[in-house]
């Protein structure tokens, strides 16, 4: 199974064992992973130290976009009024590299290379997705499957 894997790490643990763990499957072929949201460069330099912590130096990582989708607000505020805050980062994701390829170019590249045998899993903000798909709609109807994270948003 060849997954595409597009994530916010680095706030909570969940994503981190999403990541080692798609890393660690042996039916799993890891073909590229991006960030979304705020930090991405830092999110980047997270994913690829912890990837080659567990021995995989090959799965290409990407930096996507840091600002959600058409927003306007992030965290109540106008995003134009705002600086995004920095995620904190330990010295030791200091010199980790990644692809400097934007996430969805990468994510294009996957879909022309794999086609119907790619699955993209996203499990942060769906920005780069969007993207992806407004800039590429022939390509991205050549994948596979998309699985989302799904969460609940009270709604007024």
């Amino acid at each position: 199974m060849k997954i595409w894997l597009d994530t916010d790490i680095g706030g909570d643990i969940d994503d981190a064992l999403a990541l080692l763990l798609s890393a660690a499957e042996k039916d799993v072929e890891l073909v590229g992973v991006s960030t979304v949201f705020e930090n991405t460069d830092a999110r980047a330099r997270i994913i690829k130290t912890l990837l080659e912590m567990c021995g995989n130096t090959h799965t290409p990582v990407f930096a996507g976009e840091g600002v959600p989708y058409k927003a306007k607000y992030v965290h109540g505020l106008l995003i134009e009024q705002q600086k995004l805050p920095k995620t904190y980062i330990k010295e030791v994701f200091d010199g980790a590299e990644y692809c400097k390829e934007g996430a969805i170019e990468g994510l294009k590249n996957a879909a022309e290379k794999y086609g119907d045998e790619l699955y993209v899993v996203s499990i942060g903000a769906l920005t780069n997705i969007a993207k992806f798909i407004e800039k590429y709609p022939e390509t991205a109807r050549k994948i596979k499957c998309l699985y989302i994270m799904g969460g609940a948003q009270k709604m007024n």
